[in-house]
C-alpha cells in the first residue's frame, strides 16, 4: 500500500514524503533520468513509478539503479498494452528494487489479438516471456483495423 502522488517539484514532494507515514510513490509522469535524480536527491519518494513505453526499457534500468542508490523502491507505470505489460515484465525481471509491477486488465476488448502471445498471470504472477525480442509480435492486421482515434481541437 502506499499514497501515489505526483509533482513537478521534488521539493513539495518531499515535504509531502515527511508529513506522512504512508511510504509515497510517484513519478509515473517523468520521462528522464535527470528528472528522476532531482526527485531521488531531494528524498521525495518511497517508490518511484517508472513508465517504461515512455522512458524505454534501457533508461527504465538506468532509472532503476539510480533509484536503488537511494534506497527507492520501483513500480513499473503499465497502463497500455500487452507489448508495454511485456516491456514492464522485462524490466520488473531485471531489477533487485521491485516493489510491484501494475497491469492494467481492463482495455480494449481486441487487445489479446494485437499480439501472438498474451501475457500469462497465475497466483498473481505474471510469467515473463521467453522468445525473441519482448517475447510477443505484433499482429499487424489487427492494428491496422484498430487506428488510433483523435479529435483534433482548434484553438
Amino acid at each position: 500500500m502506499w499514497l501515489e502522488y505526483d509533482s513537478y517539484d521534488p521539493d513539495v514532494l518531499a515535504y509531502v514524503r515527511s508529513s506522512i507515514q504512508t511510504p509515497l510513490c510517484s513519478a509515473e509522469n517523468l520521462t528522464s533520468i535527470r528528472d528522476y535524480a532531482r526527485f531521488f536527491a531531494a528524498g521525495a519518494m518511497d517508490v518511484a513509478m517508472i513508465d517504461v513505453a515512455w522512458n524505454g526499457i534501457a533508461q527504465s534500468l538506468h532509472i532503476a539503479e539510480l533509484a536503488a542508490a537511494h534506497d527507492v523502491q520501483v513500480a513499473p507505470h503499465n497502463y497500455y498494452s500487452h507489448v508495454s505489460t511485456f516491456m514492464c515484465a522485462h524490466v520488473a525481471a531485471a531489477v533487485s528494487n521491485l516493489r510491484i509491477m501494475e497491469t492494467d486488465v481492463d482495455s480494449a476488448p481486441w487487445r489479446d489479438d494485437l499480439v501472438t502471445n498474451c501475457p500469462a498471470i497465475a497466483d498473481g504472477r505474471l510469467t515473463v516471456p521467453t522468445g525473441p525480442g519482448l517475447g510477443t509480435t505484433l499482429n499487424e492486421e489487427v492494428v491496422a483495423a484498430h487506428p488510433p482515434a483523435y479529435t483534433l481541437v482548434e484553438p
